[in-house]
């Protein structure tokens, strides 16, 4: 099974909806019932270029490859980004639209691939779920699984736009580390690349 990246085409104004940018990025509406049941204003990114499109895409098959579980997710991922305030990340038939603001704070590259392993193997709005799943894929791909830890630490400095409490990032810093200590520590696994920051110079723009 092959996952395709599409990276969602759009400039709607931060007042919209995303629900409203339907039509600008072809999708039908009704895709996007996920994200207007929040009701939270957020602009659609523009397009990447072709080479930070192939980069995400490399990220997403590097784990394929090596994590054979993660090929349970879905045959096509539109992958793009919002800046609203709160770092949501959103999943549904329209695929996956991740916080920009969050990955521009983001130091390793182990951490993208965290955010994006966690969502995509996450079950409807259980958050736990994933967290098993996505610490051994990172194990078999030779990414550093704390970048998931890593996340969670990101959330509970910038309280003012995580979606979640204090209480409950502490829950799940806990609950991942917890995970991560019963797994063989690997030697020199992946955690910065070139790639990953000329990445974040791209959407920064």
């Amino acid at each position: 099974m092959k996952l395709f990246l599409m990276i969602g085409l759009a400039g709607c104004q931060s007042s919209r909806l995303i629900s409203e940018c339907a039509d600008e990025l072809d999708q039908p509406k009704k895709s996007f019932t996920e994200y207007s049941s929040f009701s939270i204003p957020v602009e659609c990114f523009r397009s990447l270029n072709r080479k930070s499109s192939r980069y995400l895409s490399g990220l997403i098959s590097k784990v394929e490859r090596a994590y054979p579980e993660f090929l349970s997710s879905p045959d096509k991922v539109r992958i793009s980004l919002h800046s609203s305030e709160k770092w949501i990340s959103y999943r549904g038939l329209f695929g996956l639209c991740l916080p920009r603001d969050l990955i521009l704070n983001l130091e390793y590259e182990n951490e993208l691939v965290a955010l994006l392993m966690w969502h995509l193997l996450r079950v409807g709005e259980n958050d736990e779920s994933a967290f098993q799943g996505t610490v051994e894929g990172m194990y078999s791909s030779r990414y550093d699984p704390r970048g998931l830890s890593s996340i969670f630490g990101v959330l509970l400095n910038k309280r003012k736009n995580s979606p979640y409490s204090k209480e409950k990032l502490l829950y799940f810093r806990g609950a991942v580390d917890e995970v991560i200590s019963k797994a063989t520590p690997i030697r020199n696994p992946y955690v910065q690349s070139s790639e990953f920051l000329l990445f974040q110079r791209e959407i920064r723009k």
